[in-house]
């Protein structure tokens, strides 16, 4: 008996991978522009990932706060005034 669909646990880890490259480029953004050890926004970012690699799943509230992060950090993509 061949299955179609994937697994709930495939599908789970395929978007826990790419939830943690996100928060891994996020991590090295921050660093590339602030590598302090003490930044707020890095440490909060790196527990996420230490959080990530032990199996927690994201909630709402983190993934909200990561996009804030990332819309602070992201200064390649700010338009020039």
């Amino acid at each position: 008996m061949s299955s179609k669909g994937k697994r709930l646990i495939d599908v789970l880890n395929e978007k826990r991978e790419i939830v943690l490259d996100k928060f891994l480029i996020l991590e090295e953004k921050i660093k590339s522009f602030n590598p302090s050890i003490d930044n707020p926004n890095l440490i909060w970012v790196e527990s996420k990932i230490y959080d990530i690699h032990s199996g927690v799943l994201m909630d709402k509230k983190d993934l909200e706060t990561a996009n804030t992060i990332w819309k602070k950090w992201n200064i390649n993509n700010r338009s020039s005034k």
